[in-house]
């Protein structure tokens, strides 16, 4: 089974980000499984605070750098 889990409008703000922050910053990347595979769906900013269960919303959160949430979406964008 071919997925994909088109992210263009979090690619564009990831990319402006890292304008204004830098690739090494961090952001905690929010991670949901989707038909039995895991996606990134959003990320916060803000390193110092720990998601909530309703930023969460039934996922999970890695902390990473701005670009490794770059790249992972830049992937996850293409059929997989």
């Amino acid at each position: 089974m071919k997925l994909s889990y088109e992210c263009d409008e979090l690619i564009e703000e990831i990319k402006k980000d890292i304008a204004e922050f830098g690739t090494t910053d961090k952001a905690y990347a929010i991670f949901k499984e989707i038909r039995g595979a895991t996606f990134l769906v959003n990320y916060l900013l803000d390193e110092e605070t720990v998601p909530t269960s309703e930023e969460l919303k039934g996922g999970y959160a890695q902390l990473m750098t701005l670009q490794e949430i770059l790249d992972f979406l830049e992937k996850q964008n293409q059929i997989i």
